[in-house]
């Protein structure tokens, strides 16, 4: 069997795809590693963003190598795309004939060389970094106290658990509305919500545990597993959590949108009627100095989902 042949079935068997660089439209550069440069992109096909990332390797056109280099991927596959950089339709160009052998095949590995990884990286407004973050306010439930702590403490072992962050709206792209929100984030579990202030340097965002919900009459929830954030774009570890204390920290209406109380509210138009609200009421801390109300330059919620990769610890 051909090597190429070999290489994109072995690919294929790992859930590794091979996508045209022409399918993404690239942003900017973010910064660069010892390959290359690593860039922000848009995936044309469905909107998503992408950190796209240069990686350069060695192989021989030899099975055991392909299957080898293949294996060193596998674990990656679930969360990053393999792209070919340098040339369209890279395995139909370097295909030889049924009844010839083409000397393109020759050069194959000089041409295959440079491949991209595909990170996903929904956010326009944070990285990463903040994700795990994040994952790790949410794991870190408030804790229960006196003795019912002590015996569950010793029944229950500890969990590290995982999620995944599904995009579900963002504000430039799908509307600034409550209508806007709740079309697309209603009924669709626990969420996570990231927003920036117009006209500021700030990154405020919310967790709700539950899902939201447009009923005629407005609808309260009471948790202390929700929380509220403002997050430091540059320096993760210094953000600022605060997390609800005992009361009804979360409320749902087809009037408003992303609604923790009055600790962090969005009504009306979010980007152009100035009349979101930040003040601490039902939550910890302030997130917020000011308390006048603000407009929102652009915001994003992300369902959050269990991932499967959890870990005893």
């Amino acid at each position: 069997m051909s090597p190429i042949l070999l290489f994109d079935n072995a690919l294929k068997k790992v859930g590794i795809e091979i996508y045209d660089y022409n399918d993404f439209i690239i942003l900017e550069k973010i910064g660069e590693n010892k390959s290359g440069n690593v860039e922000k992109a848009r995936w044309k096909s469905n909107g998503l963003n992408v950190t796209v990332k240069s990686l350069e390797f060695e192989m021989d056109l030899n099975e055991d190598i392909i299957q080898e280099f293949v294996v060193e991927l596998q674990p990656q596959a679930s969360s990053y795309k393999i792209l070919q950089l340098n040339t369209k339709n890279l395995l139909n160009d370097y295909m030889p004939s049924p009844s010839t052998t083409s000397p393109k095949e020759e050069n194959f590995l000089e041409h295959l060389k440079t491949f991209v990884q595909i990170e996903p990286n929904m956010s326009d407004l944070i990285r990463d970094e903040h994700f795990k973050l994040i994952s790790k306010w949410i794991n870190k439930t408030p804790p229960k106290s006196g003795i019912i702590r002590k015996i569950l403490a010793k029944k229950k072992p500890k969990i590290k658990q995982n999620y995944d962050f599904k995009l579900l709206i963002r504000g430039s792209r799908d509307g600034f509305t409550a209508a806007d929100f709740h079309d697309k984030c209603d009924n669709k579990g626990p969420t996570l919500i990231i927003l920036k202030v117009k006209d500021e340097n700030e990154i405020l965002g919310g967790y709700n545990p539950f899902s939201w919900e447009s009923p005629s009459e407005i609808k309260f929830y009471y948790t202390q597993k929700s929380f509220l954030c403002n997050l430091d774009v540059n320096k993760p570890e210094n953000s600022i959590l605060s997390r609800a204390r005992q009361h009804e920290s979360i409320t749902s209406s087809k009037d408003y949108g992303p609604y923790f109380r009055g600790d962090l509210c969005m009504s009306k138009n979010f980007n152009t009627d100035c009349d979101c609200r930040c003040y601490r009421w039902y939550y910890e801390k302030s997130i917020r100095k000011s308390i006048e109300n603000f407009s929102i330059e652009e915001y994003e919620v992300f369902q959050v989902i269990k991932s499967n990769n959890s870990i005893n610890r």
